[in-house]
């Protein structure tokens, strides 16, 4: 069987399976696992549970994770199977500033129709929507 993680957002990691048939008689858990300081998100799973195959835990942002399929012993949890790794985006735009990606001046006639236009050390920055009026 296999399982797989996908980032849904910057708190939400999904874990997804594909399970044959899980052993009964097991309390079968998925996991969320940060994979630099260890923290983890722990969910027991009924048997439809682990059936269904699909689940969610919550997440940080800007964090690296991986989530495990196994089973529970009282606070022990045994690894299965582990899934891809993923990394959750950050929660806030970006702070760098790149200029090989900043609009040049043949760019600003087709955006002209737009917005009004500013030109700030070779950026675009944009102060009204519309139309433009000029």
């Amino acid at each position: 069987f296999m399982i797989r993680a996908l980032v849904r957002d910057p708190r939400c990691v999904f874990a997804v399976w594909e399970w044959p048939s899980p052993d009964r008689g097991r309390a079968w858990a998925v996991r969320i696992r940060d994979t630099v300081n260890g923290t983890t998100v722990v969910a027991r799973l009924e048997e439809s549970a682990a059936r269904a195959g699909t689940w969610h835990g919550e997440a940080q942002p800007d964090r690296p994770y991986v989530a495990e399929l196994g089973w529970i012993d009282g606070d022990r949890f045994t690894v299965v199977r582990g899934s891809n790794p993923v990394r959750t985006p950050r929660d806030r735009p970006s702070t760098e500033v790149d200029p090989e990606w900043a609009p040049g001046p043949g760019d600003a006639e087709v955006l002209k129709g737009f917005s009004e236009e500013i030109f700030i050390q070779g950026c675009l920055h944009l102060r009204r929507w519309g139309p433009s009026h000029v």
